[in-house]
């Protein structure tokens, strides 16, 4: 009895790593960013319902594959120009320092320090780093000094957003994204950000929770890893609705998990034994981009209902949620919700940004506020379009 039960166990856990191992992305993966299940990582059933709810379109590969008619619409970005916008966690003090020059730029931090009812300007040139890194204040801060590298980066190369670009946002990002394509007013990402900063704030208030980064691998069980990590909250720690999901999907191999502090100690005590290396904590207060952040989702609908927005624009937003763009604007404020609680297709958004034929050559891309990290990621999961990367140091 013994020796079946180890049998049993032994062969659900083989048919669980078959279902959630890494597979090879199939050529409409690749052009429409749908999905993912690479390094061992389940995934997760809502990312998969929402995901059906909001495709346009259902493309099977044989289509795909056949239809050199939709190759040559996903690949008509091939010589655009791309920009691609921080999030948190990309702040620093003295951010902002290089572009207070620049016409226009001073009158924007006023503008949000007065809406914010804050010196922000002062908060991104002098600290305290303790203040900026807030949420509440890390937001406004990181949002307005992208902007500000915008406004170099049309005296630098002005030529860029005269025509067409493809943008890409992490995160907070995505809002700055749309500003600068005119899906959104300055005046209306304002009052979103307002909400999303403060809502988020109280959020990760409401519960000890926090972000973990890692290293994966083919062998890698991170699926296993937030089942254990989430049995353990349930039985050690009183945890009735653990929470640990993956959070962002950075690199084939660099994923973000989130949820309470408990699990994340334990797949961090644990990661020898799933495959998980590199595992740090992320310095942020909250389980973002999980169902911790419900509560910030629904005062995040709240207001974008009384927001306009248009995708009538020259320019194009790939949105975190789908890892494509949109040209129905209810999807865009849906994305721009949906992300709090649904995790960041990355590296799927770069997939379908860069994918062209072989041989094709890369457009310039520009990483359009403080920091590098964006860089960085693109040259892990795309060293050529890399070589064409430039960053508008602000």
């Amino acid at each position: 009895m013994k020796m079946y039960r180890r049998q049993l166990r032994l062969l659900r856990n083989i048919l669980y790593l078959r279902e959630n191992s890494r597979v090879k992305v199939n050529e409409a993966r690749q052009v429409h960013g749908f999905g993912d299940s690479r390094g061992g990582d389940g995934g997760h059933s809502d990312d998969m319902a929402f995901d059906a709810n909001i495709r346009d379109k259902t493309v099977s590969t044989k289509e795909v594959i056949s239809d050199k008619r939709i190759k040559r619409k996903a690949f008509v970005n091939a010589r655009f120009p791309i920009l691609l916008f921080p999030g948190q966690g990309s702040q620093f003090v003295g951010m902002g320092k290089k572009a207070l020059h620049y016409p226009g730029v001073k009158e924007m931090y006023e503008e949000i320090s007065e809406h914010f009812r804050k010196d922000i300007l002062k908060l991104c040139l002098l600290g305290p780093k303790e203040e900026l890194d807030k949420t509440i204040n890390c937001q406004p801060a990181v949002f307005i000094t992208s902007l500000a590298a915008v406004e170099m980066m049309k005296e630098l190369y002005p030529e860029i957003l005269e025509g067409p670009t493809c943008m890409a946002g992490y995160s907070l990002g995505e809002i700055t994204a749309c500003v600068c394509a005119g899906v959104l007013s300055f005046t209306d990402a304002l009052t979103l950000l307002n909400t999303r900063a403060y809502s988020m704030q109280e959020a990760s208030e409401e519960v000890g929770s926090g972000m973990l980064t890692m290293t994966i691998s083919h062998q890698s069980k991170l699926g296993l890893a937030k089942e254990a990590a989430m049995k353990f909250c349930k039985s050690e720690c009183g945890i009735l609705n653990p929470v640990v999901q993956t959070a962002s999907y950075l690199t084939p191999y660099h994923k973000v998990v989130a949820g309470h502090n408990e699990a994340l100690d334990f797949i961090s005590d644990t990661s020898q034994q799933f495959g998980l290396k590199g595992c740090k904590r992320l310095p942020v207060s909250g389980a973002f981009h999980t169902m911790l952040m419900d509560s910030a989702r629904k005062e995040m609908y709240s207001t974008i209902k009384n927001i306009d927005v248009t995708t009538k624009t020259k320019h194009r937003v790939y949105y975190n949620v789908t890892g494509k763009t949109t040209s129905q604007e209810n999807f865009v404020k849906k994305n721009l919700c949906e992300q709090l609680v649904h995790p960041i297709k990355w590296e799927q958004a770069m997939q379908s940004i860069y994918g062209r034929p072989l041989g094709e050559e890369f457009p310039q891309t520009y990483e359009v506020g403080p920091g590098g990290q964006l860089g960085y990621i693109l040259r892990l999961i795309n060293k050529k379009a890399y070589s064409n990367y430039r960053r508008i140091e602000v």
